[in-house]
């Protein structure tokens, strides 16, 4: 479990008991699931693992008449032959021996079980599995099983953890659809009550070190099943040279990270800083972050570089005096105002001889947008929202499962958007529209695309229309004097200038050609409270006082406000000029 690191309130009781409700009932539905699929593997586990070594057409005589059930023999063989690395853990001894040939079966089998805990295939045993069969002498496969069967059985609560944990994984994959569909539902709203629950505390992400970490094998072309040499834990060679010593600290992880950020290791600094530097001027030194090898293009600038490296490792890695020397540079405060002279002999501006004109990435832009609505919340930390606006409907396997028991759901509050959702087996289309870094990889840079579907969320997205209506309906536009104040207004607004006279013409016949419609269409818009169902056995509803998706009116837009979503679309709300 996470450890909190937050102090509790008033909700936490409530949390606690909705915590515990959804708990048992997930761990009742798989419980469930693993006797649906593996029948009573405490009492016939040995005579299912048996049956699995019976010629086929004794399996099913021999299951019934020791009280087993035949139709889930096939599981048995699943989870014995193809239950992946876990299922090795355990079932990897009777597999092996499954192998021996009769007439040498108790001579090989007393060997291999003597020193089942001295070879390497020792590691990936289970330590229940070492002592249950180490110095065990059966005579046959049968007496194998019945060992099994009594190392299934054994009532030690962290065996059988493992061993419901092993068969709930193998039984929600034979399981019929349905079934599984209604248990990962089930799961997803116990996830999802960390996230939405007002009494759920912040908790951090922990790694914690194995208790006898050990030297790992180097693996023959990536291939986990082709050991090569053990070696030991220690920095990489390219950067420390062949007598690098080992490292002897637990598992070696803060050893590592104390190598890599070392002043004897001239590369961490530089990525850094050219990151830094990419992040305020649109691109690094070098300008592939993710390679910084002999494939990668030259820095533009080696000797600026290596100097803010150095001034970066001398004031103590301080990544907020970097910001701030390159904040405070000549270079970050230049204009973005064309030269042609300088442009003809540097038409890339590699050399930084004005500000480059940059596009603002999603959240940014979403920020902006919900500032000029005068609604950001500026609140600092809290639990994660729904940057769909509640329009999303899950990809993922088993969707409409998924959609039809999902009671718990993300608010769509007016936050910044780094407290986002994201899943990242799932991702909203906005994310995807606009470029955002795939989750499931280290991106050093984003990739820039210009489609239609952005110009279309601009003009169409719920969340656009209505901070476009509350644009004004702001307290500072209704206090304008006349329109031409409300037009500089909005440019200030907006793009932090004051218009030009042409500009202040333009929007005002913009204005006036915009005809009121005589029967507008209204409908119900802003936040509203869900009740969230997070439990079927008793029906019980909590009020989370969560704010719904808004949505917004469907009264058409006003002159003014049609030309404050005009004034959105235009590229400088969109760019960093």
């Amino acid at each position: 479990m996470k450890p909190v690191i937050s102090a509790v309130n008033t909700n936490y009781q409530d949390y606690l008991a909705r915590r515990a409700e959804l708990d048992a009932r997930v761990q009742t539905v798989r419980t469930q699931s693993v006797a649906a699929a593996f029948g009573e593997y405490k009492r016939f586990g040995g005579v299912y693992l048996f049956a699995t070594r019976l010629p086929e057409k004794e399996r099913s005589a021999y299951l019934t008449k020791n009280g087993a059930e035949p139709g889930l023999l096939k599981n048995w063989q699943r989870i014995t032959q193809g239950g992946g690395r876990q299922a090795a853990s355990v079932f990897a001894p009777w597999n092996m021996l499954s192998r021996i040939p009769e007439q040498r079966f108790v001579e090989q089998s007393r060997r291999i079980l003597a020193n089942l805990d001295r070879n390497e295939r020792a590691r990936q045993l289970n330590p229940y599995v070492i002592k249950a069969l180490k110095g065990a002498a059966p005579r046959s496969m049968a007496e194998l099983a019945a060992l099994y069967g009594n190392l299934l059985a054994n009532p030690d609560p962290a065996w059988q953890t493992v061993v419901s944990t092993l068969l709930g994984d193998v039984a929600l994959r034979v399981l019929p659809n349905k079934q599984r569909g209604q248990f990962f539902a089930l799961r997803e709203q116990s996830d999802m009550l960390e996230m939405v629950h007002p009494g759920a505390p912040a908790r951090a992400t922990t790694l914690v070190d194995a208790p006898n970490p050990k030297d790992s094998p180097i693996f023959i072309r990536g291939e986990a099943e082709n050991p090569g040499d053990v070696v030991p834990r220690r920095f990489l060679e390219v950067l420390s040279g062949p007598n690098r010593p080992a490292f002897k600290n637990g598992s070696g992880r803060l050893e590592l990270a104390m190598s890599i950020a070392n002043k004897t290791n001239p590369l961490t600094p530089r990525v850094l800083v050219n990151r830094v530097w990419q992040h305020h001027f649109g691109e690094g030194f070098v300008t592939t972050p993710d390679d910084f090898g002999n494939q990668s293009a030259p820095p533009s600038h080696p000797e600026l570089l290596d100097y803010l490296a150095s001034r970066f490792m001398e004031e103590g890695w301080s990544i907020k005096k970097l910001h701030k020397l390159i904040l405070l540079s000549a270079t970050y405060q230049q204009s973005s105002k064309n030269n042609p002279a300088y442009a003809e002999k540097d038409p890339f501006n590699r050399l930084l001889w004005r500000a480059n004109v940059r596009r603002l990435e999603f959240e940014p832009l979403r920020d902006s947008i919900l500032y000029l609505g005068g609604e950001l919340d500026l609140t600092v930390g809290g639990h994660p929202i729904d940057l769909s606006e509640g329009t999303h409907m899950t990809q993922k396997r088993f969707q409409a499962i998924l959609n039809r028991y999902g009671k718990v759901h993300l608010p769509a509050a007016p936050r910044r958007t780094v407290y986002g959702y994201v899943d990242r087996t799932d991702l909203v289309e906005v994310l995807n529209t606009f470029d955002f870094a795939s989750p499931d990889m280290p991106t050093g840079k984003r990739y820039e695309t210009t489609v239609p579907q952005q110009a279309l969320f601009l003009m169409n997205s719920p969340l656009v229309i209505e901070q476009v209506r509350n644009v004004v309906e702001r307290k500072e536009f209704k206090q304008q004097k006349t329109d031409e104040d409300r037009v500089r207004y909005l440019y200030e607004l907006f793009f932090q200038r004051r218009p030009t006279q042409e500009e202040v013409r333009d929007g005002l016949e913009f204005v006036t050609a915009h005809h009121e419609p005589e029967k507008p269409v209204t409908a119900a818009s802003g936040f509203q409270p869900v009740s969230n169902v997070i439990g079927q056995g008793n029906k019980r509803k909590q009020q989370f006082n969560q704010p719904a998706p808004a949505r917004a009116s469907r009264k058409p837009l006003t002159g003014w406000q049609e030309y404050a979503h005009a004034l959105l679309l235009t590229n400088e709300a969109s760019f960093v000029n």
